[in-house]
């Protein structure tokens, strides 16, 4: 989907645990795809690590879980 409409889509919020592809090799994909595009990482587990993996690939802002509606606004708006 995300490269159907890469131009279209500015910001992508995504967690870093999934099932399937995980977030780092997500977050390199879509930073490839294109440059421009928000990256928002979030997860609730070894958040500490995360971040820093997640900023590595490409994230602009990372949101440890639990997050309030302030905190994601605050990471939106920032990236």
């Amino acid at each position: 989907m995300f490269n159907q409409h890469d131009e279209d889509i500015k910001t992508v919020l995504t967690d870093m645990k999934m099932p399937g592809m995980n977030g780092t090799t997500l977050l390199r994909t879509l930073r490839a795809t294109n440059p421009n595009v928000r990256l928002v990482a979030t997860s609730g587990v070894n958040t500490a690590g995360l971040a820093q993996e997640a900023l590595a690939a490409g994230a602009t802002e990372f949101v440890a879980k639990p997050y309030t509606t302030l905190d994601l606004l605050r990471a939106l708006s920032n990236s």
